[in-house]
């Protein structure tokens, strides 16, 4: 099952989103959960999905029994010169948005995040943009971005919830600023994080090759976590719920249309 997170595509809100926060979205992931199972999910999150998974974990653990965070963009556990100047460019890109557009913002966010739409597999075909695209990049730039940047982790909740959290950060490209903070989260909840193909958007990108230390993991969650990373298709942070052999799963990621047939080939797959 998928859903459009509130304010993009078919979520269209009736009234302003002035107070959005990413509290608003995991209450939503939260409520939405609560009406399709009454078993805890496995959770993959990528981006602002990682921070609405995250805060899901903090607030309603008992609903997460595994989440993977793909480089949440937790600006404050930079280095203080790191992370004022992730600061600025993400504002930097809110304000592109408001002189020149959507496309021009995209084009900054895409450079801070280090985004590398060419790092992928042979075969595996971006998908083209569709005609919500713009809305939700304006929606995005608008309220997400903000909601982002004014979001601070509580490290002392999910050090201490019982759901287990594997942070991941993207091989391409180790000194950006996503998989910095991603590490640095890392390293405050105790764990070291977990190198996934790709950069900041690996989902679609390489539907394969599998992460180098994914091995360390026990083979179930593995596959059924992974895989749903590996065939989630979402644009703009579309969290999705599949049924894997009587298990759960939820995604939450910001970029890429869905690939629901692409599921339910992998789901004859595993083991």
């Amino acid at each position: 099952m998928t859903y459009d997170r509130r304010g993009l595509s078919r979520s269209i809100l009736d009234a302003p989103a002035e107070s959005l926060t990413i509290s608003t979205h995991s209450d939503d992931a939260h409520r939405l959960l609560a009406e399709l199972t009454n078993q805890p999910a496995l959770v993959f999150g990528s981006s602002i999905g990682a921070l609405v998974g995250l805060d899901l974990v903090a607030r309603h653990p008992e609903q997460v029994r595994v989440l993977v965070a793909h480089e949440p963009p937790t600006w404050e556990l930079l280095p203080d010169a790191e992370r004022d100047r992730a600061m600025r460019s993400q504002a930097g890109a809110e304000d592109v948005f408001q002189r020149e557009g959507a496309d021009a913002a995209f084009r900054k966010f895409v450079a801070l995040a280090a985004v590398d739409y060419e790092d992928r597999e042979p075969d595996a075909v971006l998908a083209p943009p569709t005609s919500k695209r713009a809305a939700n990049l304006s929606f995005f730039f608008t309220h997400d971005s903000p909601a982002v940047r004014r979001y601070r982790i509580d490290i002392a909740t999910l050090s201490a919830s019982p759901t287990r959290i594997v942070l991941a950060c993207g091989e391409s490209a180790p000194e950006s600023p996503p998989h910095r903070a991603a590490a640095a989260l890392a390293a405050k909840l105790g764990e070291a994080p977990v190198e996934f193909p790709g950069g900041h958007t690996p989902v679609g990108s390489f539907v394969r090759r599998p992460s180098r230390r994914s091995s360390a993991r026990s083979s179930v969650e593995r596959a059924r976590t992974i895989a749903a990373w590996r065939t989630s298709n979402a644009h703009l942070l579309r969290p999705w719920r599949a049924t894997l052999r009587t298990k759960h799963a939820a995604i939450l990621h910001p970029f890429k249309p869905s690939g629901w047939r692409r599921l339910q080939r992998f789901e004859r797959r595993v083991p």
